[in-house]
């Protein structure tokens, strides 16, 4: 008896470009943070509690040398900030080394939330190529999978949470460290995208639970 499989063939490529991709996201999560330690620089993403325009923003007065301001969107909302030299008084000797760069646990800080991310979407990216490759072998109710939705929505949720409260945190040190004016205090944002997508993996997990049971109580009937 022929298995003939209905399934189009890139079902079959698809999980190793799903294994390459979690290979980079992982190398990604590790080279990240290191790669961060080699800069001089510190990009620290601030989410305000005003609503300042951008132009006002590139103005706001006070900074420390070596600090400045990108705004990310029209709105203000959000802003990039930047900082090349250490956190201290103005002609200190340790400022006039702006080759020392902004501290270096800062710096390791400000590449953490990337690094997560790196991290979950290594995993997903694994899960998912289990998944597919479950499917291509004409198993989709295979037993495990609808504990690796369960675990992609897992991921997905410690990763968003995990990276915006990394994201707030680091925010409340920079300001802090670097004394930066009033203008700017952060205010912890968390996105709804993700929970969203958890949200729809759980749904597949239920799913395919679902259709594991049915799979179960017909098998033999026909």
């Amino acid at each position: 008896m022929t298995d003939a499989s209905p399934l189009p063939r890139w079902m079959g490529w698809l999980p190793i470009v799903l294994y390459l991709a979690a290979g980079a996201f992982a190398l990604w999560a590790i080279v990240a943070p290191l790669y961060q330690l080699t800069q001089p620089a510190a990009t620290v993403t601030v989410n305000l509690a005003a609503e300042p325009s951008g132009s006002i923003l590139a103005q706001v007065p006070g900074l420390p040398d070596g600090v400045t301001l990108a705004p990310t969107g029209s709105d203000g909302l959000t802003v990039n900030v930047t900082a090349t030299t250490p956190p201290c008084d103005p002609g200190s000797s340790a400022c006039t080394a702006a080759e020392q760069g902004a501290p270096l646990w800062l710096r390791f800080l400000s590449v953490l939330p990337t690094a997560l991310w790196s991290a979950a979407l290594a995993v997903i990216s694994v899960l998912l190529a289990r998944i597919v490759t479950s499917i291509a072998r004409n198993e989709p109710f295979a037993p495990a999978q609808a504990r690796r939705w369960t675990v992609i929505a897992g991921a997905i949720l410690v990763a968003s949470l995990g990276a915006d409260t990394l994201t707030w945190a680091t925010a409340s040190v920079f300001v802090n460290q670097y004394q930066l004016p009033a203008d700017l205090v952060p205010t912890a944002y968390y996105s709804y995208i993700p929970p969203a997508l958890a949200l729809i993996a759980l749904t597949l997990a239920a799913a395919f639970r679902a259709g594991r049971t049915l799979a179960e109580d017909t098998e033999g009937l026909v």
